[in-house]
């Protein structure tokens, strides 16, 4: 199932589900040619950065670690 996921602007701002398919809402890009994230590395045309256990590290938002009012 794929799902949009949002921050509304409205009187709450709880992050709310907002489309909810089981068909793909936008395609997911070939990820075959990925390199770990390194702050001093430059990515070359097509290749992708992934962080492990982005919602562990600091890089991720408050907003990840919270429940989703759907």
């Amino acid at each position: 199932m794929s799902q949009v996921v949002a921050r509304l602007k409205r009187k709450s701002v709880e992050v709310c589900k907002v489309m909810s398919t089981d068909e793909d809402i936008i395609a997911p890009p070939n990820l075959g040619d990925k390199v770990h994230f390194d702050p001093h590395y430059k990515p070359e045309d097509g290749q992708w950065l992934t962080i492990s256990d982005f919602s562990k590290t600091a890089y991720a938002i408050d907003a990840l670690g919270k429940d989703v009012n759907t």
